[in-house]
């Protein structure tokens, strides 16, 4: 076994250093005011949320938070249009910083295909650690076609 294990370095592809570009900067409330509320309001629900500025967390941390009523709806979100002009077809996926609460969040993004239709988006989850930051990287194979929260295989490619 020690034998294999010192020839692994030698036959194993080499991983290059994963490379970050940020798309949509979150470090000042000019920023922060291009994200828009996406909550169960918009169907007869009572949750709410928003996203603001916390230059008091770190010079370029915004936070995301709100009031989730399962009653009646039962969704919390947020959405900014500020990557609807933005070619990321160069890169292999998204890469976010984030500080949660233990639980499970769902990220959705749109194609430019997409756009006109508000019922389709690809998604994919991460978990979080409460009350810990944790850099999550999500590749594009991780998303999935979805349309109207059902997985959708003949979904945009």
């Amino acid at each position: 076994m020690s034998n294999l294990v010192s020839v692994l370095p030698e036959v194993m592809p080499k991983r290059s250093a994963v490379q970050l570009r940020e798309v949509v900067p979150m470090g000042s409330q000019e920023q922060v005011a291009v994200w828009e509320r996406l909550d169960d309001v918009i169907m007869g629900g009572n949750s709410s949320s928003q996203v603001e500025y916390a230059p008091e967390e770190g010079p370029t941390v915004s936070r995301w938070k709100g009031d989730l009523v399962l009653e009646g709806g039962g969704f919390c979100g947020t959405r900014t249009k500020a990557l609807d002009a933005c070619d990321l077809s160069g890169y292999d996926g998204i890469a976010l910083r984030v500080k949660g609460d233990g639980q499970i969040f769902k990220l959705n993004i749109k194609t430019l295909d997409q756009l006109g239709s508000p019922e389709s988006t690809y998604q994919t989850t991460f978990d979080t650690v409460a009350g810990q930051w944790s850099e999550v990287l999500l590749p594009w194979d991780n998303f999935v076609s979805v349309k109207r929260a059902q997985s959708d295989p003949k979904g945009v490619t």
